[in-house]
């Protein structure tokens, strides 16, 4: 296996269904408002790049204590089961502290896996996803 820093690890030997391909893990980028941290997520959310952006986004939680965190996943373009924790883990952690976490900007790609995890109940502003699972 080759790891290259800010890239998933590939296999170049085509074993285990690779492509032999690195895809651009995911990245984030925030921005901050009074008592708001909203974290622009972009690329694909697996198991891998899960584990970096929880670091990332614990961190920020961590030293800035905010009310309110927003997902902006505008830019997310696949998210796996590992997403999925990666938000409710966040969710649990601003709740401790009396903060609300909430996702925006869901595209398609991400929308069926937010649907049937049970998360659109954290969208804000796409009442469209809402009346589509009737929440």
């Amino acid at each position: 296996m080759l790891f290259c820093i800010g890239y998933r690890p590939f296999c170049m030997a085509n074993k285990h269904g690779c492509t032999g391909k690195a895809v651009k893990m995911a990245s984030v980028v925030f921005t901050f408002e009074e008592n708001k941290i909203t974290a622009h997520i972009a690329g694909e959310i697996d198991h891998h790049a899960a584990a970096a952006l929880r670091l990332e986004i614990d961190e920020r939680i961590i030293s800035a204590t905010p009310k309110k965190l927003v997902f902006d996943m505008a830019s997310v373009s696949f998210m796996d089961s590992s997403g999925v924790g990666l938000i409710l883990g966040r969710k649990r952690l601003l709740e401790s502290f009396g903060g609300v976490t909430v996702i925006t900007a869901v595209k398609s790609a991400v929308q069926r896996m937010i649907i049937l995890s049970g998360l659109q109940a954290m969208l804000e502003g796409q009442e469209e996803i809402k009346k589509e699972v009737n929440v």
